[in-house]
């Protein structure tokens, strides 16, 4: 039942109690009477973990949403040819009767709609839709008669027939002492001065992502704390080319990545030409297969056609010019064509388009149409720009 809901260890990741209990509340009259929940927070303020606390809190003490399931849905910044293809695997998840493959996002809406609820049946999952950020695919989840929302989009309207929780921005000292107890398990009682506190405090402008960061440095090393202190004290590092992170967010993660060894530092950076969604670990070892140079800059890390050269690269290495031989593991044939767009490697993308093998295990494995249509998309987009 809590498949989709991994359980964050205690030391990680400190519980908001107030937050999970107005959650849980809401989710008995979910589990009761459906509705749909919105859960909204800026990036790093721990929404999607105080999520999955109440969720998981409910089903072990009340045993709610039994046995009809619970399913996370991670949405993200994607357009709706993606969108309907996030939609058919959730149909595939849900083991869906499918009789014709839905060509559009109307059709698979109505093909879920009557999977849960025509024809006799009635099954009321639970759905978490996660990181929507664009309001107006909420109309795609009207077939949940029990959702929550997550979201860090702060600007648009909430319709009345959702109950909205907004998620704290900061976190004061108080959390702070309670974290970096819970980080420290053979000393629940220590004493933490209120210098180390106000430092945490001043430093992640009370982000708890970045409280999470720092506290983990402050129990395991006091010396490279006060390096990460200083060093964000005195932060030159240019930060304003990644959107989503916040620049307090983005030197933490720089300052905190330049300091591991360089074997750990090169695996580590390779997986952030990942799209936001589960990566199976055949992906990450077909990635890892040899070292990749880095720079000094979290934004420098992110320049996706880097890491995605590295990754096509591994491709060919395995598999020459035969890439259907790939096991389908939910991902490859998925977002391999995006990978190749990225890093413009042109002979890749030509080979895809034109391989019948490649189209025929790819349709097998997305049992769709539509995922052809969009490789073609995004193979026209980028002969249009090139």
């Amino acid at each position: 039942l809590l498949h989709d809901l991994p359980n964050p260890s205690a030391d990680q990741y400190i519980h908001i109690h107030d937050l999970i209990r107005k959650i849980a509340c809401q989710l008995k009259i979910l589990n009761q009477n459906g509705g749909r929940i919105i859960v909204r927070g800026k990036s790093g303020c721990g929404k999607t973990t105080a999520v999955r606390q109440a969720v998981r809190k409910v089903v072990e003490e009340y045993g709610y949403f039994n046995p009809d399931g619970i399913y996370c849905v991670k949405i993200g910044d994607i357009d709706q040819d993606r969108l309907l293809e996030v939609l058919l695997n959730l149909c595939y998840r849900l083991h869906l009767p499918i009789k014709q493959i839905p060509k559009d996002l109307l059709e698979v809406i109505d093909c879920i709609q009557y999977g849960l609820y025509g024809d006799g049946n009635v099954k009321c999952p639970l759905f978490i839709f996660d990181d929507v950020q664009d309001f107006s695919y909420l109309d795609y989840f009207k077939f949940a008669n029990k959702a929550i929302i997550i979201t860090r989009n702060m600007n648009s309207r909430v319709e009345k027939q959702f109950h909205q929780i907004l998620v704290p921005d900061f976190w004061n000292c108080d959390k702070i002492r309670t974290l970096l107890r819970q980080m420290h398990r053979t000393r629940t009682n220590m004493v933490i001065k209120q210098q180390v506190l106000n430092e945490i405090n001043d430093i992640s402008h009370g982000l708890p992502l970045i409280i999470t960061l720092i506290s983990r440095i402050y129990i395991d090393d006091r010396n490279e704390y006060h390096k990460i202190i200083k060093a964000m004290k005195n932060s030159t590092i240019v930060t304003d080319k990644i959107a989503t992170l916040s620049p307090e967010m983005d030197t933490i993660i720089t300052l905190v990545i330049n300091r591991l060894n360089s074997d750990i530092k090169d695996k580590l950076i390779k997986l952030s030409v990942f799209r936001r969604v589960p990566i199976p670990v055949t992906m990450i070892m077909l990635l890892w297969r040899k070292p990749l140079s880095v720079d000094q800059s979290l934004s420098d890390y992110g320049r996706i056609i880097d890491v995605s050269c590295a990754l096509i690269q591994s491709c060919y290495w395995k598999y020459g010019s035969r890439w259907n031989y790939h096991q389908d593991d939910g991902y490859f044939y998925q977002y391999i064509m995006e990978h190749a767009v990225d890093a413009e490697a042109t002979s890749a993308i030509n080979n895809l388009i034109n391989d019948i093998e490649w189209i025929e295990s790819k349709l097998q494995a997305t049992k769709t149409i539509s995922s052809v249509y969009l490789d073609m998309k995004y193979y026209e987009n980028y002969l249009r720009v090139k």
